[in-house]
């Protein structure tokens, strides 16, 4: 597989500047697994405001100019938070089609990845944000990274759960995300109703995919 680029973008939570350390972590790791990275424009200049790094027009160009850039394969935002959905009325889905990439993400960036997924002819990941994924500083976010390359890689495969699993807070707010993870083994997959099925599945976040209903209902 060709060194791949991956264009870093904010349409949530600045998690960058929040973070700051374990988002030059997990961008390091990045580099350490063969990508190249290029950050977007208010991801360089540090913009911020709040639980937002810029106003939703000021978000979509960032990730315009991501997405018109030929060098870039892959587009991975910086984590989930809220509000990725204010892009969508500012983004150029008539210059989008004419591009083919890889939209990763998952949370929040719901609201982005079924836009993407109606309108334009990208490959979308639902997982991979840049600091969940890859900033796990000790036993690193192996189960997470291997999915990734799957999906990159494999046009099938099937769904193993992982053998392990937590749902320890380490606060990113100071070192205490440099600790050793604590994990708990992971019994398997927990079947509510048996039974076989066939159909299209798509994979999103259940409270952001509600919240477009109002986007088709009363569209801007």
């Amino acid at each position: 597989m060709k060194k791949m680029t991956i264009g870093i973008f904010a349409p949530s939570s600045p998690a960058h500047i929040l973070f700051a350390s374990k988002y030059k972590y997990a961008k390091s790791r990045l580099l350490e697994l063969g990508f190249n990275v290029k950050e977007g424009n208010l991801i360089q200049n540090k913009n911020f405001q709040g639980y937002r790094t810029a106003s939703g027009k000021e978000r979509a160009n960032e990730l315009m100019n991501l997405i018109l850039d030929e060098d870039i394969d892959i587009l991975m935002p910086v984590i989930g938070g809220y509000n990725s959905a204010s892009l969508l009325p500012y983004l150029d889905f008539d210059k989008i089609k004419n591009t083919k990439k890889i939209l990763c993400g998952y949370s929040d960036i719901t609201a982005l990845q079924m836009a993407f997924l109606e309108k334009t002819n990208f490959s979308i990941i639902y997982g991979a944000s840049l600091i969940p994924t890859f900033g796990e500083y000790h036993s690193k976010n192996i189960f997470g990274e291997s999915s990734f390359f799957q999906a990159l890689i494999e046009k099938s495969y099937d769904l193993i759960p992982p053998e392990k699993w937590s749902n320890q807070l380490l606060n990113a707010l100071t070192e205490e995300w440099k600790n050793e993870r604590l994990y708990e083994k992971n019994d398997g997959w927990k079947i509510l109703n048996e039974g076989e099925g066939r159909g299209r599945v798509i994979v999103a976040n259940i409270e952001t995919f509600v919240t477009l209903l109002a986007v088709i209902l009363f569209p801007i």
